[in-house]
């Protein structure tokens, strides 16, 4: 007749489940975070042709974001008065992606029955996921927003909107970003609560995919950032 297990040699066969659990979870995790990587720098790459495709259609770069009347008696399309960073200018207003900003929108949620838009988004595609790192989350601890996955995961650099190609050489056009989709530098970084400047530096270039994060030059080439 066949004993079952006794209490120490069940307790035996748990420890070495345990200890294989453990020397395996880190291996998944590095697995889990390269895929990740992976799918992340391909929409970049994709992003990188959809910002030529518009350059060739409008023999410019776009402009990170449009703000035309009736915000400012049509004064300011560049929506550089905007104070703070995220107002809301008006249902004419144009980011270069499909952001949602409008008055109940967060970075990480966009509102009921948005409708993508966005200047290079017709270009790749209109696919919003392009525009979503898998591991743009929002982990910062004070942040009302904690947990939520970023609207974009990906911000565009100001400075070349309106530019040629030929003129942004050694440019980094778009990199991947916590909070809003354009963004010139860490000192210029906005939050939507009060975060101080190691919190702003650390959001505006998040540490994603072991330790490394990913951008798109102006050839449409994706390094690792630094």
């Amino acid at each position: 007749m066949r004993r079952g297990l006794s209490l120490l040699e069940t307790l035996v066969v748990l420890t070495i489940l345990g200890v294989l659990f453990a020397l395996l979870l880190p291996a998944v995790q590095r697995g889990r975070a390269a895929a990740n990587g992976a799918v992340c720098k391909n929409n970049l790459r994709q992003i990188g042709l959809g910002l030529h495709m518009y350059h060739d259609a409008h023999k410019t770069l776009p402009f990170a974001r449009a703000c035309p009347a009736p915000w400012q008696g049509g004064k300011d399309p560049l929506c550089r008065a905007c104070d703070p960073a995220n107002t809301f200018t008006g249902p004419n207003e144009t980011w270069w992606c499909p952001y949602d900003n409008r008055p109940g929108a967060t970075v990480t949620s966009a509102l009921p029955g948005y409708t993508p838009a966005g200047a290079v988004t017709p270009f790749v595609e209109n696919s919003v996921r392009v525009f979503r790192c898998p591991d743009a989350v929002d982990a910062g601890a004070d942040s009302p927003t904690r947990g939520g996955a970023f609207q974009i995961g990906y911000a565009i650099n100001p400075d070349v909107g309106g530019k040629k190609l030929s003129a942004v050489g050694g440019s980094v056009l778009v990199f991947e970003h916590d909070d809003l989709p354009a963004c010139r530098s860490a000192t210029d970084h906005f939050t939507g609560w009060a975060a101080d400047a190691a919190q702003r530096a650390a959001r505006h270039a998040p540490v994603r995919h072991l330790g490394r994060a990913n951008s798109v030059s102006y050839d449409g080439s994706v390094p690792h950032g630094p």
